[in-house]
């Protein structure tokens, strides 16, 4: 079952760092062990974006994961007036955060609210087969379990040692001057910031989509968030007892 093989896979032995440097993988944990289930589609998806002068960073993008969203799980459209509700929404803020929520019979609802402060993420690995898949779901109980368990921000793990993403953003590692994102094949967000970036990389940068393990994230010169709501941002293991200093190589906003 689900739970002795994550088991068996929670036993590999992790590389040592790039360049000779003592840093380790740490052993995950098995996500589905502390009773939370896997997020009830019934409950909706949702879409954060970011608000800067009263417009929507990547709208268009964002509305086209909404739209595929509601088409696959729940058989319906967007309303046709949704982007101009947006875009009202937006307008009278600042810098904001703004979430957009469709459920399986409702929505979609739209809150803006002011962008909170954020210190670097603690990462902690979790086994979870699968992943959460390629939809942003509204139930977020798992996740919260977790990272209460976990003290630090889930970082999901398939079955065979492969990152999929952190509880809230895509993951990246910085090799020399090449950042790689695990790859689109259903088991993780398609993140609108992870896809400019894996068009438009920061200068004296290349991006690309390749498989990563526990061990090559513990290896790699940097390991990196990216998210709407921040851009690509600095995160470090949660036993890792540096604060994590990498440079913000491309905000959320160019």
């Amino acid at each position: 079952d689900e739970a002795a093989a994550a088991a068996r896979g929670g036993d590999r032995e992790a590389a040592p760092a790039r360049g000779g440097g003592a840093n380790r993988a740490a052993t995950p944990v098995f996500a589905l062990a502390g009773g939370a289930s896997r997020p009830d589609p019934a409950l909706g998806i949702f879409s954060t974006m970011l608000v800067v002068g009263g417009a929507v960073v990547d709208l268009p993008a964002h509305l086209e994961r909404l739209r595929r969203s509601v088409g696959e799980l729940y058989g319906r459209d967007l309303p046709p007036e949704t982007e101009q509700r947006v875009i009202a929404a937006a307008r009278p803020h600042g810098r904001s955060r703004l979430r957009v929520v469709v459920a399986a019979q409702a929505g979609p609802e739209i809150e803006a609210h002011p962008l909170p402060d954020a210190q670097p993420p603690r990462l902690a690995p979790a086994l979870l087969p699968g992943g959460l898949g390629d939809h942003k779901w509204v139930d977020r109980r798992l996740l919260d379990e977790l990272a209460h368990r976990l003290a630090a921000v889930p970082l999901l793990v398939d079955l065979n040692g492969e990152v999929l993403e952190a509880a809230h953003a895509n993951v990246w590692i910085r090799e020399g001057t090449t950042l790689v994102t695990p790859p689109l094949d259903g088991r993780l967000l398609p993140g609108t910031v992870r896809a400019r970036l894996l068009a438009q990389p920061p200068h004296g940068h290349t991006a690309r989509e390749e498989p990563v393990t526990l061990e090559r994230a513990a290896a790699a010169d940097a390991l990196l968030l990216s998210s709407a709501l921040r851009g690509l941002h600095p995160a470090a293991p949660a036993g890792d007892r540096a604060t994590p200093t990498a440079p913000v190589l491309v905000p959320a906003v160019r």
